[in-house]
């Protein structure tokens, strides 16, 4: 776990301020993204450097029209979504627990 960036104290509650989710947190809870928690009085990430997938794509898999025809693009995600979307392609990475991790990284190693 690591300190997160972006909240605010007031009183006994942390206001998450990363999303337009604007969680109000009490010690113990998780906001709705399900990666931000609550602990010993400060707000902490719990996928800091943890990679759901990391995968090495074909540029013409992504959504990105004409960019770089040939390529290969480094797709990286890590769980965690402040969305529900029924649709949603990834719900195994963006909701998957622990046991979904791939391994860990950190940004300088990347």
């Amino acid at each position: 776990m690591r300190e997160a960036r972006y909240y605010t104290r007031q009183g006994a509650e942390i206001f998450c301020e990363l999303c337009p989710q604007e969680c109000r947190l009490a010690e113990g809870q998780t906001g709705v993204c399900g990666v931000r928690r609550v602990a010993e009085g400060k707000l902490v990430t719990l996928n800091y450097a943890l990679c759901g997938a990391i995968n090495m794509d074909p540029i013409e898999k992504k959504p990105l029209y004409h960019f770089y025809p040939g390529w290969d693009i480094l797709s990286l995600g890590t769980t965690g979504c402040n969305l529900h979307c029924s649709f949603c392609q990834n719900w195994t990475l963006a909701r998957g627990g622990k046991e979904q991790f791939a391994g860990s990284t950190t940004p300088e190693d990347l």
